[in-house]
């Protein structure tokens, strides 16, 4: 008896959209590649940030930076690494992300403390 084909049906447009997303996904590793050639991988991302600080006396401030957001990792330490691409000037944000690193997901914020 011929194996079953268990794969379920795929529109060339839903192909087309993962091919797109896979050569997106490839072209943003390049860029951050180009800013640190020991990122290896994009664990996740994030197409639209604003990063803020907090200061006790003024409460949020915002830095100026604005753009798309990747969580990658990384050949050496620090292993995680949070990166935004700024669109609104000429410096990214990063943060290493450790084991002291606190993350709070509050949607739609999320919250990191070092």
């Amino acid at each position: 008896m011929p194996a079953k084909n268990t794969q379920r049906y795929q529109s060339p447009l839903e192909a087309q959209r993962k091919a797109t997303e896979q050569q997106t996904l490839q072209m943003n590793l390049t860029v951050l590649q180009r800013m640190d050639n020991c990122i290896v991988e994009i664990l996740d991302m994030a197409g639209q940030v604003v990063v803020y600080r907090y200061d006790p006396v003024q409460q949020w401030q915002k830095l100026g930076i604005e753009g798309s957001m990747f969580v990658v990792r990384r050949s050496m330490l620090p292993i995680y690494r949070c990166i935004v691409l700024n669109r609104s000037g000429i410096s990214n944000y990063e943060q290493d992300l450790t084991g002291d690193t606190q993350l709070e997901m509050n949607e739609p914020y999320l919250i990191c403390r070092s």
